[in-house]
């Protein structure tokens, strides 16, 4: 749909995009056409992608990078292992531990794209040692997840001082198709993976629309972080 087109559009245009959403909205599955679409049209390139956790690495981004190989690109399927594409032998696509920083350092070539999923979960060292990678000439990174914290890199990227080098895309899931005219022009297997009226509403009763879950969850906007918070909803959600 529309905002996952922006997107891709950014990704391709500018060094460095960065998207807060809401819950839902098709970002995960953006990540990985982004990385498959980047992969195959900038000869020799490397992709490289991260989330806060390994099993967001393989479950969840390169289950869907594999889906859409499979789907798609059954030409490139002979010899994937599962966070690894390989087109040639200096010219791939990898999922990395977000374990350690030193993972990112060494990964030359011509174009270069960094992509970090679930991107406020991810640790400020992991985000330092993929920022590295930016240094050669052709480099991009997209930042995408939901607005959890307000503070750290991804905060900086959407809002913060840092924001000027961004292209920021925000998406609430009130831009979802089923929430707007877009959705005669959607699939019906397309719309039946988004966030839902049903979902949104359930929320807003269950949190509130003045609460920092539904404004993260499904506005996309980053939570008011006040004087009398005393446990903020970065904490929240890693427990």
């Amino acid at each position: 749909w529309s905002k996952q087109r922006e997107i891709l559009y950014s990704v391709g245009h500018n060094r460095r995009t960065a998207v807060p959403s809401g819950h839902a909205v098709g970002k995960t599955f953006t990540a990985a056409v982004a990385v498959l679409a980047f992969l195959l049209t900038n000869p020799w390139s490397k992709v490289i992608t991260t989330a806060p956790t390994w099993p967001q690495v393989s479950l969840q981004l390169w289950t869907k990078i594999n889906a859409l190989v499979r789907r798609r690109l059954p030409g490139l399927a002979a010899d994937p292992l599962q966070t690894h594409l390989r087109v040639e032998e200096e010219w791939f696509a990898v999922g990395l531990s977000p374990k350690h920083a030193v993972n990112f350092q060494g990964f030359h070539a011509p174009s270069v794209l960094i992509v970090l999923d679930e991107a406020p979960g991810v640790r400020r060292e992991i985000y330092e040692g993929a920022e590295s990678l930016m240094s050669g000439g052709d480099a991009h990174m997209l930042l995408i997840g939901n607005p959890i914290e307000g503070s750290g890199f991804f905060h900086d990227a959407c809002e913060g001082a840092s924001s000027v080098q961004w292209n920021v895309i925000p998406i609430s899931c009130y831009d979802s198709p089923n929430f707007t005219g877009e959705k005669d022009s959607v699939p019906e297997e397309v719309l039946r993976e988004l966030v839902s009226e049903a979902w949104v509403d359930d929320m807003r009763q269950e949190w509130g629309e003045d609460s920092p879950m539904f404004r993260a969850k499904v506005l996309g906007r980053f939570p008011d972080a006040g004087m009398n918070t005393v446990v903020p909803l970065s904490w929240y959600e890693a427990a």
